[in-house]
């Protein structure tokens, strides 16, 4: 049984990939394919495993090896050639991305948990990259919903100045997995392809038969409005300002440094990334022009709300 694991990142379109696998669990085990994705790791199989460095107890400790022991066996029972698992709460969690004014600070670590169950199995791992403006404004709206709070000037520009970059989130990867190879593709380019996704992942193994597009939404970022009215009245109200379809939490001069380090991160990518990861993209996709989101394109800024399929 050869793995694959899909990371996520979160809000780069992980629900579409994995409720597509769902949809066509039938096509996919035809294809000697098997996809674990939160239904089946959020049942107990991860206990101990998906919690922050700093808050591991003994006890969860304990949990965590016990898990691991039990894993494998687990893994080689799915009774198919290919097993994948996808999993953005493996890699970290988008909470503590914006409580700790981090990218996935301890991906490492978390990651590291996994090893004894998986090492030997894994072939190849995913991740998805998206713009730092977007990606932050994704992560930072689903939290004051849930949190039912506002933002402030200083958490904005302490997320903008966080150092951590993509590169750094797969130097974690593939320091961890050195015999996987690690996939990375950009959210820009292939939100609304999972099924291009899934076949890259697991190296071509699927039917050329099984579906291709999925066209539903998966948890996408609220409209500008709609994050306001879901706040509580008052100042956590207001700090959600702005007219327009997507929210703009960050002004245009520091929109622009954020997207100049994901197109540095993109260079690094497409130069071949220091042999630590192998790049897929559709390259007008990750134009300059498309990442800026400028009018009449189809993926950028307004892609959440405009294509509603992001995860």
């Amino acid at each position: 049984m050869d793995l694959f694991l899909h990371l996520g990142a979160h809000r780069t379109g992980s629900t579409t990939l994995q409720m597509y696998a769902a949809a066509r669990h039938a096509a996919l085990r035809a294809s000697d394919v098997t996809v674990w994705g939160p239904k089946q790791t959020r049942d107990g199989r991860f206990d101990g495993l998906i919690k922050a460095a700093d808050r591991v107890t003994p006890a969860l400790a304990r949990d965590g090896r016990a898990a691991c022991a039990a894993l494998g066996p687990m893994m080689d029972r799915v009774g198919t050639q290919a097993l994948v698992i996808s999993e953005e709460n493996m890699l970290g969690s988008m909470f503590a991305n914006v409580r700790e004014r981090s990218l996935y600070a301890d991906a490492a670590r978390r990651l590291a948990r996994f090893r004894p169950a998986m090492a030997g199995k894994c072939r190849r791992i995913g991740l998805a990259i998206r713009s730092y403006d977007r990606h932050w404004t994704s992560s930072l709206a689903f939290v004051l919903r849930k949190d039912q709070r506002g933002t402030s000037p200083c958490e904005l520009a302490e997320l903008a100045a966080q150092p951590r970059r993509w590169r750094d989130v797969i130097a974690d990867v593939a320091t961890v997995y050195p015999e996987a190879e690690v996939l990375v593709w950009p959210f820009e380019a292939l939100v609304d392809a999972p099924d291009a996704v899934l076949r890259a992942l697991v190296g071509g193994r699927l039917d050329a038969a099984t579906p291709a597009r999925f066209t539903q939404c998966h948890h996408p970022s609220p409209r500008c409005a709609d994050l306001r009215a879901a706040l509580p009245e008052g100042a956590a109200r207001a700090s959600v300002a702005g007219d327009g379809a997507a929210w703009e939490p960050f002004d245009a001069e520091t929109r622009a440094a954020l997207r100049a380090a994901y197109a540095a991160d993109i260079a690094w990518l497409r130069a071949g990334a220091d042999g630590l990861a192998r790049y897929i993209e559709t390259p007008k996709d990750t134009s300059p022009e498309i990442i800026a989101g400028r009018p009449g394109q189809q993926r950028g800024t307004d892609h959440d709300q405009r294509q509603r399929r992001v995860g």
